[in-house]
């Protein structure tokens, strides 16, 4: 939690401050390979990775030659199936990501980029399927928490097809911080945790310098 709070109070005062280069809008879409880390008291269960997709943009701010924010919103789906019991649970989250940057110049036109930083993700929608009948999930029951906090880190490559405009590619690991599930409205203790591997691509394109 600290974390996100130091980031996105970098991310303001990047906003705030006069740039002296140049800041980047980029846009990406892409596949998640998501899953989730799972525990509970008594019970034995391994859920199983499942493919979904997500879709955003996030604004790169330079604080300095050797230093970036990537701060941003995307529509991201996760979940996790369960085989031996033909589950699958679906959530869909609007997700704030304040990622800490470093490039990492390859030659003139390609950039790689080290991101680290913290997202916080919104419920958006979230159902359960199992056997081909899907129910909706309720939050305010025993459904999974409405507000998911993770960690993120990964890289991606930057490669110019012109003095405004680049291709972009990368990996991004979400790492789930929040239990999802609602302790004390069971009976037993259970820990679900999403886990996330994202596989991006995109277009970056300058705003200003």
């Amino acid at each position: 939690m600290r974390t996100f709070h130091t980031l996105a109070a970098l991310g303001l005062l990047a906003l705030a401050a006069p740039l002296q280069a140049q800041t980047n809008l980029t846009l990406t879409a892409g596949i998640n390979q998501t899953t989730a880390t799972a525990g509970a008291e008594g019970i034995n269960v391994s859920p199983d990775a499942v493919t979904r997709f997500a879709f955003g943009a996030s604004l790169e701010i330079p604080l300095h030659d050797w230093f970036r924010v990537h701060a941003g919103p995307a529509y991201s789906q996760k979940g996790w199936g369960i085989s031996s019991e033909s589950v699958n649970t679906d959530i869909d989250y609007l997700e704030l990501s304040v990622l800490g940057g470093v490039p990492l110049a390859l030659d003139d036109r390609a950039t790689l980029h080290f991101l680290l930083g913290s997202t916080i993700g919104f419920m958006v929608s979230c159902s359960i399927t199992q056997r081909d009948e899907t129910e909706d999930c309720d939050a305010e029951d025993l459904g999974p928490k409405s507000t998911d906090f993770g960690a993120a880190l990964g890289a991606r490559v930057e490669i110019g097809v012109s003095d405004s405009i680049a291709l972009t590619g990368g990996l991004l690991y979400n790492l789930g911080i929040t239990n999802l599930f609602q302790e004390e409205e069971l009976d037993y203790d259970v820990e679900f945790r999403n886990r996330v591997l994202m596989i991006q691509a995109g277009i970056t394109v300058a705003l200003g310098g």
